[in-house]
């Protein structure tokens, strides 16, 4: 069984004109398969090597937020470059482990149209109770700076508003 995120629409739910991509997650015994593809935009990557990377949510990226029992939840973000960065938080906006170690393949079509990521998520490095779900993309610059969300919310973008993630297919939880 797996269960698709589409990113076909901005923060505020207003349609795009083309999807920007997706995330399919799927369980295959003790973890969950993350498979992600995005449109390439060719924003400029971070200075740091293709690895984890701080702070990749200001560069051009896709998002998977997974959120289970007591407001526990893991974030994890993936560029095209090859940068990515795994979070755990103990509530909303309470960080604790920036240290998340994921082994993320991440490769740009030769025709730089779309990247691909996928990741193998262990049972144990998911929140327990594992239950919510939502995906995300940023790119641009400025005032041509896009956020996108498979399921988004009134006001400014804000990824961490837990009360606007959706419901994970129960065959996807952890045991």
């Amino acid at each position: 069984m797996s269960m698709v995120l589409e990113l076909s629409a901005d923060w505020s739910g207003q349609a795009l004109a083309q999807p920007h991509g997706r995330i399919e997650l799927r369980r295959e015994g003790q973890s969950l398969w993350l498979r992600g593809e995005a449109r390439c935009f060719d924003d400029p990557l971070p200075s740091l090597p293709p690895g984890r990377c701080p702070g990749l949510w200001n560069f051009e990226v896709l998002e998977l937020f997974l959120l289970g029992d007591d407001a526990r939840y893991l974030e994890l973000e993936f560029g095209p470059g090859g940068h990515w960065l795994a979070l755990a938080f103990a509530g909303e906006r309470a960080c604790v482990d920036e240290q998340i170690e994921i082994a993320p393949t991440i490769e740009v079509d030769p025709d730089r149209a779309c990247w691909r990521v996928a990741c193998e998520l262990p049972d144990q490095l998911l929140p327990p109770g594992l239950a919510r779900v939502n995906a995300y993309a940023i790119h641009g610059q400025g005032a041509a700076r896009r956020h996108l969300a498979w399921r988004g919310g009134p006001g400014a973008p804000d990824f961490h508003r837990l009360a606007g993630f959706d419901a994970l297919d129960p065959t996807l939880r952890n045991p």
